[in-house]
C-alpha cells in the first residue's frame, strides 16, 4: 500500500469513485523523474448516500516492465524468424542463380548442401560423408606446375583444405564428372572455412567455376596462334596484326630480315607503321586503308615505300583482312607485307642500275671507263669528258688512244691488249692530254669483271691523276738534293774560318818555338787578333743562323718586344756593318726621319737588318745600297735597295726557304738560312717581308713593313718548308 503522493491524483480517483462507481482505475503513473506505474482500487460505502471511498494503490511498475521486456522479445524472435527465413530465401535464390558449383561441408567433412551449378558441374555425385570419402572424385592437376596431371588425393580437395583451416584459391582442376566417364572439366576451385564466434571451425563451403570452354577457348588460341607463328617463321613476309580497338599493332619475326630492326623498335602501336611509310606515299596509303575499315570492306591492298632501319626505302605490296564483329564493326585487322624491292629492280635493273653507277662514277675524282669482253669501250664518266674535252662518239671503241701522248700511245696499247686476252689485272702509267692540250701523267688500272661461270664479260678501268703525287716525289728529290747540299756547304762554311784560325795558330806557334821576335811584333798580333775575331765572328753566325733554325722548328724562338728608336737602330747596324761594306766596295746610304719610336724585340730585328745588308755585300755587284726607314697609316716600311745581280721572278718567293739562295752556292758561300731567319721573325711581329726585282742584272729590293706595336703571335713560332710558301709564323707564348 502507497500512499499517493498528487493530491489531485487522490481527489481524482474520488471523485471517480463516487461519481462513476468505478471499483478500480489503472494504471496512474507519479509525478517523479522516474515515473511508476500504480493500480489503485477505489470502494464506496455500502450506503449509497454515503459520500466514503477506500483506496487500495499498488506499484505495479516491475511487472509492466517484466510485461513490456517479455512483449518485445516475442517481437524480435518473430522478426528474426522473418528475417531469418529472408535470407533462407535468399540464399537459396543466390545458390540457384549462382553460375559456379558451390558445396558447403559440415565441420566432419560430410556434404550438406550444393547448389544446382554443381550438379550440373559433377552430375549425380554421391553425398559424400567425410573427407576419407572424397577420394571417390576423379581429378587431376592442371596448373601447369610439377604435380600438372597428377590426380588429386582426397585431402588435397579444396574442401579438405579448407576444414584443416586453409584459404584456397585459384586452384586448377580437371575433373571427371560422375555420369561422364569419358568426359573432362577444367574447373577453378575456391574455397575457405566457415568459424564460430570464438574461431572454431564450423564446415566449409567451396566455389567452383567452371572454365572448360574458356580453357579450350585459349588452348585453340594459342594452336592457331602457334600456328599463325609457325606461318610466319616459314614465310618470307612480314606478317601483322592490328587490334583496333586498343590501337596495337603486332609483328612477326621476319621484320628483322627485311626492315633491319627487332619488333619492338617499330613500337607498340599503328603509329609506328604510320611513321615509317615514304613521305610522298604517306597520306594515299593511310586514307585508303582507314576507308576500306570504315567502307566496310573485308580486304585492303596497297603498294607503297616503307622505311628501313638504315633509313633506306623498299617497296611493299601490302594486303590486309579485316575482322568484324556481329554488329559489323572493324575489330582486328591481319596482313602481309610482300617485299616487292628486289622485284622492282629486276623489272628497272638496266636503268636503276645505269643511272646509279654512273652517279656514283660521275663523282669519284678518277676517270673512268668500261669495255666489254674485247677491250672496246662503250662507257666513260663525265670526268673523262670534262678532262678530255672530248665526246662519246670520238672516244668509243679505241678512240681513247687519240688523247694518248705519241710517245706512249703503241706501248700502251700492245700492253693493253695483252691483259684482256689473258684476263690479268692491267695497271700502267702514261701521260694523258687535256682539254687544254696539258699533258698529266695518270696511273690506271682495269679489273675484269666475271659472270657467273668465270667468263669475262666487261672491263671496268680507272685513270688516277698523279701528276702532284710525282711532282712532289720530285719535290722531295729536291729537298734532300737541298739538304744534302747545305750540308755539303754548313760543312764547307765551318770548316773555312777553322782552316783559317788553325794554320794562322800553327804559324804563330812555330815561330814561337823557332824563337823569331816578330813573333811578339805588336802589329802583326794585332793582325793576326783581327783576322781571328773576323774568322770567329763568321763562326759565330754560322752557328747562330743553325741555332736559330733548330730554335724555329722547336717553337722556343722566343720574341722579347721593348720600346726602341727604330733610326738609332738602323744607325747602329750600318755603323757595325761598316768596315764590311766598305771592304765589300757597297757603298750604303740611309733615309729615315730624325726619330721613330716603336716596340719591336730589338735583337731580331737588328738581325733581320744584318742578314739584309749581309746580302747586299754577297749579290750587290759592288754597287752601291740604299737603307730608306718611313712610317705610313701606324705602319713601318723598311727598303734596302740595291743595284747588283737581281733575282729571277721564279726565285723570289723560293729564296724565303731554307737552304734556297738566289745564285748558286759555288758562287757566293752561306748556309741559305738569312732570309728564312728573317721572315720567320717578320711575320712573328705581326709584319710581312718580299722582295722585288725586274729580273737578273737588274737589281733587287727587299721590303720589311711591320707594324709600329709588334702583334706579336702568341702561338709558337713554326717553319715553312721548302715549295709550300709563305706561311705566318708564330712564336712562343
Amino acid at each position: 500500500m502507497e500512499v499517493l503522493e498528487s493530491s489531485s491524483l487522490n481527489a481524482r480517483a474520488l471523485t471517480q469513485a463516487i461519481e462513476s462507481a468505478i471499483d478500480r482505475f489503472t494504471p496512474w503513473r507519479t509525478a517523479r523523474e522516474s515515473p511508476r506505474e500504480l493500480e489503485v482500487d477505489a470502494s464506496r460505502a455500502v450506503e449509497p448516500e454515503a459520500r466514503q471511498v477506500a483506496l487500495v494503490i499498488k506499484n505495479i511498475t516491475e511487472r509492466k516492465r517484466t510485461e513490456e521486456a517479455l512483449r518485445q522479445s516475442e517481437a524480435r524472435a518473430h522478426q528474426a524468424a522473418a528475417n531469418a527465413e529472408a535470407e533462407r530465401r535468399l540464399l537459396d535464390a543466390v545458390l540457384e542463380a549462382a553460375p559456379v558449383g558451390i558445396i558447403v561441408a559440415d565441420a566432419n567433412g560430410k556434404l550438406v548442401r550444393m547448389n544446382p551449378a554443381n550438379a550440373r558441374l559433377w552430375g549425380p555425385a554421391p553425398v559424400s560423408g567425410s573427407v576419407e570419402e572424397y577420394r571417390e572424385w576423379k581429378g587431376w592437376w592442371a596448373d601447369g606446375s610439377e604435380r600438372h596431371g597428377r590426380r588429386l588425393e582426397s585431402e588435397e580437395w579444396a574442401m579438405a583444405r579448407a576444414l584443416r583451416g586453409e584459404l584456397v584459391s585459384g586452384d586448377l582442376v580437371e575433373l571427371e564428372p560422375f555420369d561422364s566417364p569419358a568426359t573432362r572439366r577444367t574447373i577453378l576451385n575456391s574455397a575457405a572455412p566457415v568459424r564460430d564466434t570464438a574461431g572454431r571451425i564450423l564446415g566449409a563451403v567451396v566455389a567452383q567455376m567452371d572454365i572448360t570452354d574458356r580453357v579450350q577457348a585459349e588452348t585453340a588460341l594459342r594452336r592457331n596462334e602457334e600456328r599463325h607463328r609457325l606461318v610466319s617463321r616459314a614465310t618470307n613476309d612480314v606478317i601483322w596484326d592490328w587490334d583496333l580497338t586498343t590501337n596495337r599493332l603486332e609483328w612477326n619475326e621476319a621484320v628483322l630480315v627485311h626492315f633491319g630492326c627487332p619488333r619492338e623498335a617499330l613500337g607498340p602501336t599503328i603509329d609506328g607503321w604510320y611513321s615509317r611509310i615514304h613521305p610522298e606515299d604517306r597520306e594515299r596509303v593511310v586514307s585508303s586503308i582507314h576507308a576500306a575499315i570504315d567502307g566496310g570492306q573485308d580486304s585492303w591492298i596497297d603498294e607503297y615505300r616503307f622505311r628501313r632501319n638504315d633509313g633506306s626505302y623498299a617497296t611493299f605490296l601490302d594486303r590486309g583482312h579485316i575482322g568484324r564483329d556481329a554488329s559489323g564493326k572493324a575489330v582486328r585487322m591481319i596482313g602481309s607485307m610482300l617485299d616487292l624491292t628486289e622485284r622492282r629492280h629486276s623489272e628497272a635493273a638496266l636503268r636503276e642500275s645505269k643511272e646509279h653507277f654512273e652517279a656514283l662514277a660521275d663523282n669519284i675524282s678518277q676517270l673512268a671507263w668500261m669495255t666489254d669482253e674485247t677491250g672496246s669501250i662503250f662507257w666513260y664518266n663525265q670526268r673523262w669528258f670534262d678532262y678530255t674535252g672530248t665526246t662519246h662518239e670520238e672516244m668509243k671503241g679505241w678512240g681513247w688512244q687519240k688523247v694518248h701522248h705519241p710517245d706512249h700511245v703503241q706501248r700502251v696499247t700492245e700492253r693493253f691488249v695483252r691483259h684482256i686476252a689473258t684476263g690479268e689485272v692491267w695497271e700502267d702509267t702514261f701521260p694523258l692530254r687535256s682539254s687544254t692540250g696539258e699533258f698529266r701523267w695518270f696511273l690506271s688500272r682495269a679489273h675484269p669483271i666475271r659472270d657467273g661461270s668465270g667468263q669475262v664479260r666487261r672491263w671496268f678501268g680507272t685513270n688516277t691523276d698523279i701528276t702532284a703525287q710525282l711532282e712532289a716525289e720530285e719535290q722531295l728529290k729536291e729537298a734532300l738534293r737541298s739538304r744534302d747540299e747545305f750540308l755539303s756547304i754548313a760543312s764547307h762554311e765551318l770548316r773555312t774560318p777553322l782552316t783559317s784560325l788553325k794554320l794562322q795558330m800553327q804559324l804563330t806557334h812555330r815561330r814561337i818555338q823557332r824563337g823569331d821576335p816578330d813573333a811578339y811584333e805588336p802589329e802583326r798580333v794585332s793582325r793576326l787578333v783581327e783576322q781571328s775575331n773576323h774568322q770567329l765572328a763568321r763562326l759565330t753566325r754560322l752557328v747562330g743562323d743553325m741555332l736559330d733554325i733548330a730554335r724555329i722548328r722547336t717553337g722556343r724562338l722566343g720574341l722579347e718586344p721593348s720600346p726602341v728608336d727604330a733610326v738609332e737602330l738602323l744607325r747602329e747596324v750600318m755603323e757595325r756593318l761598316s768596315p764590311h761594306l766598305t771592304e765589300a766596295r757597297t757603298p750604303a746610304t740611309l733615309e729615315a726621319p730624325e726619330r721613330l719610336e716603336v716596340e719591336w724585340d730589338r735583337f731580331r730585328i737588328e738581325q733581320v737588318v744584318t742578314n739584309l745588308l749581309t746580302n747586299v755585300m754577297r749579290y750587290g755587284n759592288h754597287q752601291p745600297v740604299a737603307v730608306k726607314l718611313r712610317q705610313r697609316e701606324g705602319r713601318v716600311l723598311l727598303s734596302v735597295e740595291d743595284q747588283g745581280l737581281g733575282i729571277a721572278k721564279e726565285s723570289q718567293e723560293r729564296i724565303f726557304n731554307r737552304f734556297e739562295r738566289a745564285i748558286s752556292a759555288s758562287d757566293v758561300s752561306g748556309l741559305g738560312l738569312g732570309l728564312f731567319i728573317s721572315r720567320q721573325i717578320v711575320e712573328a711581329h705581326g709584319g710581312r717581308i718580299w722582295v722585288e726585282s725586274e729580273g737578273p742584272g737588274r737589281g733587287s729590293a727587299f721590303f720589311v713593313e711591320l707594324p709600329v706595336f709588334s702583334d706579336i703571335n702568341p702561338l709558337k713560332l713554326g717553319s715553312t718548308e721548302p715549295g709550300t710558301g709563305s706561311r705566318r709564323p708564330s712564336v712562343r707564348a
